[in-house]
Order: C-alpha cells, then structure tokens, then sequence
C-alpha cells in the first residue's frame, strides 16, 4: 500500500470515526444501541367513530416502552400499518419488528388502529373517504399520545409518523396537506366525514408531529410541500406497481386516484430546500423489504430499520445540533442506491470533484462521462466510499 493511499484510508477511518463519536456524545448509547433488552407491549384505547358503513369502531393502539427506562421524556414514533385501506391490522410483522428494534435503544413507539374501507368503494371512487378516515383517526391516536405523554413518558414535541404503503400515504397526508391544499369536492367529503381534525376523539393536544416516514405511500399532490416542511425518511422499490414510486395510480392501475411516490416526494422536498432522505431499491417488490428471497428481504428490512433510526436520530439533533428544520440540511450527493453503471450527481456536484475509495481506502479511477454523470459500470461490484469535498457518504454498486 502506496503513503498515499495509506493517508487517505487513516483519513477516512478517521473522519467516520470522529462522525460516530460525535453522534454518541450527543446523546450517549440512547437511540443508536440496543441498550434495553427487553420491551413491553400495552394496548390502549385512543377513540371511536363510524366507518364507511356507519357501523362504530372502537381504534386502539399497541404501545411500546423499554423495560428499564429510567428517562421520562422520550421520543414517540407512531406506526401505521399498510393494505390498500380495505384490510391490515396494527400487529403486522414489519411495524412489530420496527417499533421493537426502536424500543430497545430508547424510543416509545405506538401502532395504531385506523377505520378501513371496502374494496368497492376503493376501487371505484377513488382513496379520498378512505384517506380521510386514516388521517382523522391518526390525528386522534397522536392528540392521544400527547394527552397522556406524562403517563407515557414522551415528549410531546419530540413526534413522528410514518407507515407501510397506505400507511405511509395516511403520515404523508397528516404532515403535508392541509384542509385549505384540497379543491372543493375533496373540503366537501372532509366536512361530511367530521372535519379535517376529525371526531375519533375530542383531545385537545395539536397533532402537530416532527418528522414524517414513508415504507412505500406517497402523497395526492407533492405541490402540498412547502418550504421548511417536515423533514421525511423515504423507503421503496423502484418498479413497485402497487404504489408506484415515481407517480400512477395504485393497485396496478386499478385505483383511480393519482398518487406520486417517494422519488416525487424527494424531488419536492429537494426543490423546496427540505430535509430528507431516499432509500431506493432495485426490484418490483411492495413494500421494499418485501422480497420473497428471504436473505434479500431481512437485509433490505435490517436496512431500513437502521436508516429509519438514523434519520430519526439526525431530526432529534443528537448530532451537533441544530437550531430548527431550516439548518437541516439535505446531502449534496444525490444518487438512487444501489447503483448499477451511472451515478447521476445533483446539481451544483461537479463530475470532476468527486472521488471514490474502496474499503481498504484505495482510490479508484472513475470515467466521467460529462459534468453530471460518472460511468461506475466496469467497477467491481461492491460497497464504496465517495468523497466530495470534506463529505464521505457510501455507495453499493450492484
């Protein structure tokens, strides 16, 4: 091994080295180790109100604490589980793994109840009384949380939301869209069903949340986006045809309503100078870490929990600090992970400034095709380091 390359390998050790002892400090083991090996589930009731048939539901939630805790103001992060909003329930495995894997490092998690639809009126008018219903009753199950956040041991200010599939178009929906983005005939379906807030229950605590999470949803309009909006974890396959990752319409084209997807999302969130992150996966399964190769699908799931962490731990300002959401600053490399022979580079990210290492901190020649793009194709496959300045972010190539 060259001086140089032994220089550049000690300097990017170093430099993740002194990243993680940075987050560590910050917050100490809380949030980024399993340091409570053990969890306790509890069911609570957060409402009630009648679904598409006027039948009453009675919504409960499952809460998630770690045994042991001492600490009595933590971060609360909700669940909303997936299926078309015609079928699911809160225990789906993938919401129990995740809201388990967070309450081991620290986190209170809650997945909720939410009224279901039924497969005719789904199809055939459209997800807004669906959608509707999802968010009413999301709003109640946090307005919940909040109420009870002594009880509960949570910060009342420290909220995220997120979900699987409709589960993630319900958290979407909460966080961006507000009564006043809808036109007249979606402010008309929301005033039948109870209003924006919804009757689920009467809690006066807002449902204000911190920060949002997406497991293959999307959103009715990314033009419901602003400027210094909730920061959001973005998760999905990129030939999902169930909710399509870029925009179409659900269900394989069976839907009726128009939805845009996480890479839509991204490209909003980019565009308005919001913080975000996009975890997109090569295949066709819905959601992601769906996969029906089992090694695939628990790496892709492992994945995404860790990412979900990060970002969650990033937003809670654990790492340096920041003053508000405005100071959240996205990454200036921009790439679909994992790559197979072009990496496309954001704008303002120059071809020619940008270096790649492999593990072992040996630099590897890359051919630019232009100013935006880098030719990665006759690269051995692999995980990699990009420098961009004094930046060091990895990539797969696969």
């Amino acid at each position: 091994m060259s001086l140089q390359s032994y220089s550049m390998r000690v300097f990017l050790i170093s430099l993740l080295m002194a990243f993680s002892s940075l987050l560590a400090a910050q917050c100490g083991n809380r949030y980024t180790t399993p340091i409570f090996p053990n969890t306790s589930t509890s069911i609570h009731q957060y409402g009630e109100n009648t679904d598409y048939s006027g039948a009453n539901k009675k919504l409960s939630l499952d809460l998630y604490s770690p045994v042991g805790d001492t600490v009595k103001n933590r971060p609360c992060v909700v669940f909303c589980f997936g299926g078309g909003f015609v079928s699911g329930v809160r225990s789906s495995p993938e919401l129990v793994f995740f809201a388990s894997q967070l309450a081991q490092r620290g986190f209170v998690c809650a997945s909720i109840d939410y009224r279901l639809d039924n497969q005719a009126n789904l199809t055939a008018n459209g997800e807004n009384g669906a959608v509707i219903r999802a968010v009413q009753d999301a709003k109640a199950a946090i307005r919940f949380l909040k109420s009870k956040s002594s009880d509960f041991g949570i910060d009342s200010s420290m909220m995220f939301i997120g979900g699987t599939s409709a589960g993630g178009i319900t958290a979407l929906t909460l966080g961006y869209s507000q009564y006043d983005d809808f036109k007249d005939s979606v402010k008309i379906s929301i005033n039948n069903l109870g209003g924006w807030d919804g009757t689920t229950n009467s809690l006066a605590p807002t449902s204000r949340v911190k920060g949002l999470f997406n497991f293959a949803g999307g959103i009715l309009d990314t033009n419901h986006i602003s400027s210094i909006d909730l920061p959001v974890y973005l998760n999905h396959a990129n030939g999902d045809a169930t909710v399509p990752f870029r925009s179409g319409y659900p269900l394989n084209g069976q839907s009726k309503t128009f939805i845009h997807g996480s890479y839509n999302v991204a490209q909003r969130m980019k565009s308005m100078g919001n913080y975000y992150v996009l975890d997109s996966f090569k295949s066709s399964d819905h959601p992601a870490f769906a996969s029906a190769d089992f090694l695939t699908a628990l790496t892709n799931l492992n994945l995404t929990s860790e990412n979900l962490r990060k970002f969650l731990y990033k937003v809670m300002k654990c790492d340096q600090g920041t003053s508000s959401l405005a100071d959240l600053q996205t990454p200036k490399i921009y790439f679909e992970n994992p790559v197979r022979s072009i990496l496309t580079l954001s704008e303002g990210v120059n071809a020619d400034a940008i270096e790649l290492y492999n593990l072992l901190g040996k630099k590897v020649e890359l051919k630019n095709e232009n100013s935006k793009t880098i030719d990665v194709g006759n690269i051995a496959r692999g995980i990699y380091l990009i420098k961009y300045k004094e930046s060091v972010q990895k990539i797969v190539l696969e």
